[in-house]
């Protein structure tokens, strides 16, 4: 399991993971807060949405997604991206957005 830190700000694709050839990145949590009102969606390096539209209405709005206890084989995660894409957060507006961020590689 592995950990970043989210801090994002430009409107449009953010990518938070960089894709590694032949691997996919599996979401397994995440805590979002925003600095405004912004609408986020998960998508991969590719374009496809991985996500449908998460609203934070207003500063301080937050969105989490709980972190699955590790069980070995486990196939809990709340998202994948297409093999050898990254992962992206992409913003609807020049918004901070900062959080934290984990996964895994499959």
């Amino acid at each position: 399991m592995l950990s970043t830190p989210i801090s994002v700000s430009a409107s449009g694709a953010n990518t938070l993971v960089p894709a590694q050839p032949g691997r996919r990145v599996r979401v397994l949590g995440y805590q979002l807060a925003g600095a405004g009102a912004v609408n986020v969606t998960w998508q991969d390096g590719g374009g496809a949405n991985l996500s449908g539209l998460l609203t934070m209405a207003a500063a301080g709005g937050t969105i989490t997604a709980p972190i699955a206890p590790p069980v070995v084989g486990s196939q809990q995660f709340w998202m994948i991206t297409a093999v050898g894409q990254s992962l992206v957060l992409n913003l609807s507006a020049a918004v901070g957005v900062g959080g934290v961020l984990v996964f895994d590689y499959l």
